[in-house]
């Protein structure tokens, strides 16, 4: 209901103002012309001066950059051997280590209270050893 009121008021204002879009006859001053000389002044710069001082700072900036490269490809050969291989290196022992530890837990209580008095045997040793 809405679309078609909205279509035929849209319509009848087209029709009444068809007249007034044909425009009037006026004399203007072109000031695109400014524009036109203006970008083609600008493109001769573009090709000459600005891709002359492209080409100086890409070849100071390239004996940078590889320098850069360089130290980047250190700093990742470091983190990867030395970093992440002592990460790598402590949960391996972690495995490792668990791996035989897992054959002491037996779930028998009668273990787990002797284990603790063997503990707390040795440490009362060291201590009545150290003073």
């Amino acid at each position: 209901m809405w679309t078609s009121q909205i279509l035929l008021f849209t319509a009848l204002g087209f029709w009444l103002y068809i007249k007034k879009l044909g425009g009037e006859q006026t004399m203007s001053l072109d000031t695109d012309w400014f524009y036109r000389k203006g970008s083609v002044m600008f493109m001769k710069l573009t090709y000459g001066l600005f891709a002359a001082v492209d080409d100086i700072i890409s070849n100071l900036y390239k004996p940078i950059l590889s320098g850069v490269k360089r130290a980047a490809n250190w700093c990742w050969g470091f983190d990867f051997k030395w970093i992440d291989g002592m990460v790598n290196g402590v949960a391996g022992l972690v495995v490792y280590v668990s791996g035989d530890l897992r054959r002491i837990q037996t779930g028998k209580l009668q273990h787990y209270a002797v284990t603790i008095l063997l503990g707390l045997l040795f440490f009362i040793n060291l201590l009545l050893f150290f003073s």
